[in-house]
């Protein structure tokens, strides 16, 4: 049986929840295996529960936040320090539910 390829959601415009009025469109795509190795590699369980550090945020936005619409800054990696904190993680949970692979990775 053949293994099927990592294929992570490709790139999509995400708004964040309680962005309402006016909301600012981050631009996000799953990691490829490399790169969410490397993530998950600064990430920790906790009760069943993914938890990021701030390593794996910064990681997660830098492999998988690709643009920006409606943002006080430019589009800049330089700029990220400028994305509130709960923003930052909401965005790097959905990047990483974004790279999972599917439960059928082998084919039958």
């Amino acid at each position: 049986m053949a293994i099927n390829a990592h294929t992570p959601l490709g790139p999509f415009d995400y708004t964040c929840k309680d962005d309402v009025s006016d909301p600012t469109i981050f631009r996000l795509k799953g990691l490829d295996s490399e790169a969410y190795s490397d993530v998950l590699f600064d990430l920790r369980v906790d009760c069943d529960d993914l938890v990021f550090t701030h390593n794996g945020i910064v990681k997660t936005l830098k492999y998988g936040l690709i643009g920006w619409k409606n943002f006080t800054h430019p589009f800049l990696r330089e700029n990220f320090g400028y994305i509130p904190p709960g923003v930052r993680t909401e965005l790097a949970y959905k990047i990483i539910e974004a790279s999972k692979a599917g439960d059928d990775v082998i084919k039958k």
